[in-house]
């Protein structure tokens, strides 16, 4: 409780939205996940994500998606997922399709460290209010998590970096998170962050927001 405490005290360019992912804004996001096994060191998982802006009052984007989860080993993990995502422009809710591919490749130091690196290919299909239909986006995601523990459940603490490069604009994203991985007995995850989002909007200036991440994960 003291760690919600704590934290208590985006990615199409900011035109599309105005106000909301304006310089500044406050937002927070949720997202909760349910994964089931359903063969050996494969998972089948479904999950919501639902962000809200304009200093956290108004809700303008949420997804949801589905897809497996192979643990090839424990350095790499290889996940295939379809999403489906929803963003209110013009106070209507407009429609992506976004199937995806996750490489994720982890390995743990010998003092402790352990380091993850997600590489995520991502399609984005437009509806046709958007200038293109299809757009291909890379993202890499590195967390690092020192050796250090507390709490009675060995909660961790980790900091993140994540860039995207999407087809046509280089560089247009950057997320640099810090927070807190915290199990709750063995199949229950309680995840929650600070996040600085750089986003390069349409006239190539880049504007900033401060996002709370709040993730559950629950695990069969």
């Amino acid at each position: 409780m003291e760690l919600v405490k704590f934290f208590i005290l985006t990615f199409l360019p900011c035109l599309l939205f105005g106000a909301i992912n304006s310089p500044g804004d406050f937002q927070v996001w949720n997202s909760d996940k349910i994964s089931i096994e359903v063969a050996n060191n494969i998972y089948l998982s479904g999950e919501a994500e639902f962000r809200f802006g304009n200093d956290a009052k108004s809700l303008y984007y949420k997804h949801f998606q589905t897809g497996f989860t192979f643990i090839r080993s424990k350095h790499v993990v290889v996940q295939t997922i379809y999403r489906q995502t929803y963003l209110r422009i013009n106070k209507k809710w407009r429609v992506q399709y976004n199937p995806y591919v996750d490489l994720i490749l982890k390995t743990k130091l010998p003092k402790g460290w352990i380091i993850s690196d997600r590489n995520r290919i991502f399609a984005r299909f437009l509806g046709k209010t958007f200038p293109k239909h299809l757009l291909w986006i890379y993202r890499n995601r590195v967390e690092v998590i020192p050796p250090l523990r507390f709490g009675p459940n060995d909660a961790s603490f980790y900091i993140a970096n994540e860039i995207f490069w999407q087809q046509t604009r280089s560089l247009d994203q950057n997320r640099a998170e810090a927070g807190f991985h915290i199990p709750f007995r063995e199949k229950i995850n309680f995840h929650l962050s600070y996040m600085l989002r750089s986003l390069k909007r349409l006239d190539n200036h880049w504007v900033h927001h401060n996002v709370v991440r709040i993730r559950f994960n629950l695990k069969f």
